[in-house]
């Protein structure tokens, strides 16, 4: 599964499918204190709060009124590890001009859960936007992935 951003910031923008459908509605509040997403879809009715996060270091990521923790393993390091709804661990890698990958952080190997790719001006390439592909096995975590992106993307655009 593909998902587009419909801005060039993942502080407000909109979470678009192939077919063009919103799935998740992100917005950060006038001073960038509390960024909220929001998930439409048929299973729901109407916009449902799914997740908030302050723009403080270290500051906590809710999920349906649990805490998220990204954890890192060490200081110099921007990838964050964190276990999703389903139990498991898994680890956002962050390397410079490359895209995020998320992987699964199992002791018996690590798969690509989902890759976010910051998209493209168009100066030297065609012009692309922001996107998120998120491998079908695991979108039942899907909810999970959309947040922890989000706070990854904007962590690294602080730094």
């Amino acid at each position: 599964m593909i998902l587009n951003f419909s801005e060039r910031s993942v502080s407000d923008t909109v979470l678009l499918t192939d077919s063009g459908q919103p799935l998740y509605h992100v917005s950060t509040s006038t001073f960038g204190f509390k960024t909220k997403i929001k998930k439409s879809g048929q299973s729901t009715q109407g916009l449902v709060t799914m997740a908030s996060m302050e723009q403080v270091f270290d500051s906590p990521v809710i999920l349906w009124g649990k805490h998220i923790n990204l954890t890192g393993e060490n200081f110099f390091s921007m990838s964050r590890t964190f276990t999703a709804s389903d139990g498991c661990r898994y680890k956002w890698k962050v390397e410079a001009d490359e895209p995020m990958t998320l992987v699964t952080h199992e002791r018996t190997g690590r798969a690509v859960v989902a890759t976010f790719d910051r998209g493209s001006y168009g100066i030297f390439s065609k012009s692309r936007p922001m996107s998120l592909s998120v491998s079908d096995e695991y979108r039942h975590i899907l909810d999970d992935i959309v947040v922890t992106c989000i706070f990854m993307e904007k962590k690294r655009q602080r730094v």
